[in-house]
């Protein structure tokens, strides 16, 4: 079998090639990462790569705002989602 780190890598490798044949450059991508205690949004333009914009529960003025840091209220106040499509 294949040692825990050569499976990483192989993982790795086929996310970035799925995406790469899925945008070409043509689309900007939405990237979400929940962590236990926060949650992280990022719209990244891989053509010219860079983050265009980015929202996050750790911002000052969303954090001092709100009771709870990892749920749904707090990525909405955080602008992480759009209360429209909730």
């Amino acid at each position: 079998m294949l040692k825990t780190l050569q499976l990483f890598r192989r993982r790795k490798e086929r996310t970035r090639l799925s995406i790469k044949k899925l945008n070409k450059g043509k689309r900007v991508r939405f990237s979400v990462y929940r962590s236990n205690n926060h949650i992280y949004a990022q719209i990244i333009d891989d053509f010219n790569s860079i983050t265009l914009v980015s929202a996050s529960t750790i911002d000052k003025e969303i954090k001092g705002a709100i009771e709870k840091t990892s749920d749904v209220e707090a990525a909405k106040k955080s602008r992480v989602f759009n209360s429209k499509t909730s």
